[in-house]
């Protein structure tokens, strides 16, 4: 980003601070501040300039209210059309929203089941943010990830897509992104697990195989170690008996 984008960037994100305040008061001005500058970090100017303070801010207050209570663990998901009478703002795209501990595969997961939909993305926004909330899941403190605090990290992610008016359809979208999510929580409480096998695997090949050729059996196993290696994503695991 350029030095004019900055200074453009920077002058719309205080035009929204200030409706943030407005519509906040002062009890809550500050969360929604640290909130948006945050949540906005990386989005270019560009994006941001399609919308004007007043719907940035409305936005964010919608959001914060969505994300105003969770449980550690606790999936939020909402898939809807935007109208100023519900949520305070409009927009031309329908929107997926999503609040998840954080953890990998979340985006390229729901960008893949919109994709396998036909459903055109047109934004995705997603900070991670460290979350500090009571006992009782309310929202306390938003912080930034890489802040000392011990609170943990939650993903907030908005995607925005092709406007659909049916209600059905958003239904179904919801209902197939939410499917999505619970194989991502499957797959990482697994990983570990999976990619300990896959290791065990490797170094076990010798006794499966005493009669393989020498230079095949070490390929292989250099291809498996390579595997366990940070290069494949482990979603799953069979046994296979060959007789």
């Amino acid at each position: 980003m350029n030095k004019h984008s900055e200074q453009a960037k920077q002058r719309l994100l205080e035009q929204v601070a200030a409706v943030l305040d407005s519509l906040l008061g002062p009890k809550k001005a500050a969360l929604g501040r640290a909130y948006m500058e945050y949540y906005f970090r990386r989005v270019p100017i560009a994006e941001l300039a399609t919308q004007n303070a007043e719907v940035l801010a409305a936005m964010l207050v919608s959001q914060l209210k969505f994300m105003a209570k969770r449980q550690p663990g606790e999936s939020l998901l909402r898939v809807y059309n935007p109208g100023n009478a519900k949520h305070g703002w409009e927009s031309r795209n329908s929107i997926v929203e999503m609040v998840n501990d954080d953890k990998p595969f979340l985006v390229d997961s729901a960008t893949l089941a919109l994709a396998e939909m036909g459903l055109d993305v047109r934004l995705i926004i997603h900070p991670v943010i460290k979350v500090s909330r009571g006992k009782s899941g309310n929202l306390l403190a938003i912080e930034a990830r890489d802040s000392a605090t011990t609170a943990p990290a939650e993903s907030v992610i908005q995607i925005q897509f092709n406007h659909q008016s049916s209600v059905e359809a958003l239904q179904q979208i919801q209902a197939n992104l939410a499917s999505a999510i619970r194989d991502v929580d499957r797959a990482v409480r697994d990983f570990a697990s999976m990619a300990k096998l896959a290791q065990a695997t490797a170094d076990d090949l010798p006794k499966w195989a005493p009669q393989a050729n020498a230079e095949v059996l070490s390929e292989s196993q250099d291809f498996m170690n390579w595997l366990v290696d940070n290069h494949f994503i482990f979603l799953g695991v069979r046994d296979y008996e060959v007789v």
